[in-house]
């Protein structure tokens, strides 16, 4: 509900919106409209090294309107 309130804000204002998200809300946000612009693999340290690489997303919905 969150996801889609904020998007409808920002297309009343016909703003680009920008969001960062991990590897489990990428699906979230991919639904709402956002893609992704880059992406990073997050640095752990070696005691952790047996866990899954995680990743982190930036993510641009476009404007509703085009300039």
């Amino acid at each position: 509900m969150m996801t889609e309130w904020g998007t409808r804000m920002v297309d009343d204002m016909n703003a680009l919106c920008t969001v960062e998200a991990t590897t489990s809300a990428r699906w979230m946000y991919e639904k709402a409209g956002f893609v992704v612009e880059r992406h990073f693999a997050l640095e752990v340290p070696d005691k952790f090294s047996d866990r899954p690489v995680e990743r982190l997303f930036i993510m641009v919905r476009p404007r509703a309107r085009p300039e």
